[in-house]
């Protein structure tokens, strides 16, 4: 094993260990909705300050790091979420948003859901569908977006375009960190896996449809006893292989 190698394991190894120990501190008394918001709270928190800190090391070593507000070529690409982030999601509009806005995002995400819910995870994943809360080229939902979307941190806004604009192109993809993209998988991996010992399925699927999933309350009690709404169709293996390596490299 190269020291490189070495270093990506300590590094998923302690990601992992902590995604694991926030989700059981949070759910220690028990898993309710309110136990589930304050641990994804504190997920995006603990990925939100590696962020800080990994960007700041970019500038400091003369690496640059293209996202800003208004840049949103990655804000039409496909985002895996998991319940709990569309949990999180729904409560954050519920508490910040107008009845016309939510209404709005829903019609937006009933729209993109008809056109992806008919594709296979490879072809969805490479559709590029404007997000349903890009509102005025910048995110209403900033503070709650998934994790997919705190980790595509790119260091060139010219391969972002390039990917939006040819976005069948294997050889054409947005030149991403791999280190944030590792530090959020495996949070939410070792949270994952603490839900998965209380009997709750962390079933992840595209974002428009666990977001409409999630806008009902039902739904979300459902999940928590253990039953997995959030489930729109069986994925084959070959998807789901697909799906996990989209996770890790933001493309195929």
């Amino acid at each position: 094993m190269t020291d490189e190698e070495k270093q990506f394991e300590e590094f998923d190894s302690l990601f992992y260990s902590d995604g694991f120990s926030i989700a059981s501190a949070a759910l220690k008394n028990g898993i309710t909705i309110p136990a589930v918001l304050d641990m994804q709270a504190k997920i995006y928190k603990h990925v939100e300050d590696f962020l800080t800190m990994f960007t700041d090391q970019c500038w400091e070593s003369d690496q640059n790091v293209d996202c800003k507000k208004g840049c949103s070529w990655c804000c039409y690409q496909s985002v895996m979420v998991l319940p709990q982030e569309a949990i999180f999601l729904n409560n954050f509009i519920k508490e910040n948003k107008s009845s016309e806005e939510i209404a709005s995002f829903k019609l937006q995400a009933e729209n993109k859901n008809k056109v992806t819910s008919e594709l296979n995870a490879a072809e969805f994943l490479h559709r590029k569908i404007k997000c349903p809360f890009l509102v005025d080229n910048k995110c209403a939902v900033y503070d709650a977006r998934p994790m997919g979307c705190r980790l595509f941190l790119s260091s060139s806004e010219e391969s972002c375009h390039a990917e939006f604009k040819d976005p069948k192109n294997k050889n054409v993809f947005p030149l991403l960190y791999e280190f944030p993209l590792r530090a959020g998988r495996l949070l939410n991996e070792g949270a994952c896996a603490y839900l998965q010992q209380q009997d709750i399925n962390p079933y992840e699927w595209n974002f428009e449809s666990s977001f409409l999933i999630a806008s009902s309350s039902k739904n979300n009690e459902d999940w928590l006893k253990g039953n997995n709404p959030f489930k729109v169709r069986d994925v084959n293996k070959e998807e789901q292989s697909y799906i996990d390596k989209f996770d890790v490299q933001g493309r195929d």
